[in-house]
């Protein structure tokens, strides 16, 4: 009831990240019905963080290989996987469109680009 009476925004974080996919299937969805529903507006975080690892897994797989420390290493680009990963990616944005658009009145599109580069630069 609090949250109703002191707040009129909301923005669902991490539940909205391409890494957290599933989430935003989910809970980041739920949360912006919730908040429209209860005449909130809504502001997005980013819709991709521009490195490996902040998008899901089994994506960032086919563009990169984790080394014995965990870090993730760019495989070498080829025009195929540039045209795959725009391909994954698109497929994202529509995802987010079709499902959010509606529900959100700012969408803040890319984060951190200049230290997280790896995507951007492949």
């Amino acid at each position: 009831a609090k949250t109703l009476e002191h707040f009129n925004e909301i923005v669902p974080d991490n539940a909205q990240k391409w890494v957290h996919a599933q989430g935003m299937r989910n809970a980041g969805l739920e949360m912006l019905h919730w908040a429209h529903n209860h005449g909130f507006t809504a502001r997005s975080t980013m819709l991709i963080w521009p490195s490996w690892r902040y998008i899901p897994p089994e994506i960032a797989r086919k563009y990169a290989t984790q080394n014995a420390g965990g870090q993730w290493v760019s495989k070498t680009p080829t025009p195929e996987l540039r045209a795959q990963l725009e391909r994954d990616m698109a497929a994202y944005f529509e995802f987010a469109q079709t499902n959010a658009a509606h529900l959100v009145e700012d969408w803040e599109v890319v984060n951190e680009e200049r230290d997280n580069n790896q995507i951007t630069n492949f």
